[in-house]
């Protein structure tokens, strides 16, 4: 069962590392993972505070572009899920 779920937790990800370009029309502020990972490697971020931003942001997005019963909008809040449970496990946040 936990292969399963991995399966889905990499296969939903994709959908999340660029950036869609319908967003842009709105007033959404542009994230997506590939570019958190780039910041990463550039050390952009200073503090937790500024990377979980960047992450909360990009599933923020996702859900206020699409309804609450689209693929995307079920994507995001299980990586959501998914995400800050490995924060927490990381000590990055509190439990």
């Amino acid at each position: 069962m936990n292969h399963l779920k991995e399966y889905h937790i990499k296969h939903d990800i994709l959908n999340f590392l660029t950036y869609a370009d319908e967003y842009a029309i709105g007033y959404f502020k542009k994230q997506d993972l590939k570019t958190m990972s780039e910041r990463l490697k550039n050390r952009y971020y200073v503090s937790k505070k500024l990377f979980m931003a960047d992450l909360q942001r990009v599933f923020t997005n996702c859900k206020e572009y699409n309804p609450p019963e689209s693929e995307y909008y079920k994507c995001a809040n299980i990586l959501e899920k998914f995400f800050f449970s490995k924060i927490k496990e990381a000590g990055l946040i509190d439990k």
